[in-house]
This record gives structure tokens, C-alpha cells and sequence, in this order.
């Protein structure tokens, strides 16, 4: 999974931002108790706009990442190990 994430931000013009953004999401994730996982999962829903609105980083840059569906399953399932 780790070449994923290098892979994805080879692509990016500022890798640093990038590596930021990825290190919030998981930061979000494992720190905020989300009712709905599944909704969440889906990305609908209240609980996963207020996880939008919290990463404060260029809407294309957080939009290529978490459009990236196996990025996204990986990063929930590791937050939900980390929180055990």
C-alpha cells in the first residue's frame, strides 16, 4: 500500500502538501468517532462533509486522493485497526 501512496504522490505538483494531506486524513480518521461508518464509506452524508470541510487543503488535491477508492478503503481499515 505504501507504493499506492508513493505513486499517488509522485503525481502531485507539491508532494509535501500531499504527504500533509494524507497524514490528516488518517489523523481525522482515527481520532473522531463516526457513527455511520457506511454512509461514510459511501462518502455521503453529514459525517463525511464535516470531514471535507476539516481538511483545509486545494479541493482538487483532496478530491484526487479520496476519489482514489483504493486509497480510501485502505486508510479506513488501518484507522479502524489503529483505534483497537
Amino acid at each position: 500500500m505504501e507504493e499506492l501512496i508513493i505513486r499517488l504522490g509522485d503525481e502531485q505538483a507539491d508532494r509535501k502538501m500531499f504527504n500533509e494531506l494524507v497524514r490528516e486524513i488518517f489523523r481525522y480518521l482515527t481520532t473522531k468517532k463516526i457513527k455511520d461508518i457506511k454512509l461514510f464509506q459511501q462518502k455521503t452524508g453529514t459525517e463525511y462533509s464535516s470531514f471535507l470541510d476539516s481538511l483545509k487543503f486545494p479541493k482538487t488535491m483532496k478530491d484526487d486522493l479520496l476519489d482514489n477508492d483504493e486509497f480510501f478503503e485502505f486508510v479506513i481499515k488501518q484507522s479502524i485497526k489503529f483505534k483497537r
